[in-house]
């Protein structure tokens, strides 16, 4: 039986801080489920120094091995995710990814989720695979700014064709 967190009418006051650790423990109460994933995280606003607010929505990761077809991976994990966190009252993401998915950098998304993501969970190795594709869009030539808080990466000069490859 899955195990909910109980979130108080007080959370739209809690710190940013202190609400990433009840989010952890959410989906940490995931239990046995957790086992289909080889990691999951949190990436956006309750993660970025002082962007987090009354307004903000929860944006969750999942990595996983496989995708199932049809998106019913992304269903079952939306579903499951947006479980744990009903207790928050906010809109929630649930973005799932296969691992070869962020093996590939497949999109300027994949590099701001290994810079900023936070894991909750990773059974996967997750943590190395984001360091791997930061040294990659390092040697890439690629560079991590940061403007009014939002980190980016971005290339030098511009309109200049190039790859970023982990291996």
């Amino acid at each position: 039986m899955q195990t909910r967190l109980s979130v108080t009418t007080q959370e739209q006051s809690l710190t940013q801080h202190e609400t990433l650790e009840q989010v952890r423990r959410a989906l940490l109460s995931l239990g046995s489920a957790l086992e289909e994933a080889a990691a999951i995280g949190v990436c956006g606003s309750l993660v970025r120094p002082d962007a987090w607010g009354a307004r903000s929505d929860i944006d969750v990761f999942v990595v996983v091995e496989h995708l199932a077809p049809n998106g019913e991976t992304d269903r079952l994990w939306w579903q499951r995710v947006r479980d744990a966190l009903d207790p928050f009252n906010r809109d929630v993401t649930v973005l799932v990814y296969a691992r070869r998915g962020l093996e590939a950098i497949s999109n300027w998304y994949v590099l701001r989720l290994a810079s900023e993501g936070v894991l909750i969970y990773d059974r996967g190795g997750i943590a190395e695979l984001f360091a791997e594709i930061k040294a990659a869009a390092l040697r890439a030539g690629l560079v991590e700014d940061q403007i009014e808080g939002m980190q980016y990466w971005k290339k030098q000069p511009l309109g200049e064709i190039f790859e970023v490859k982990v291996r």
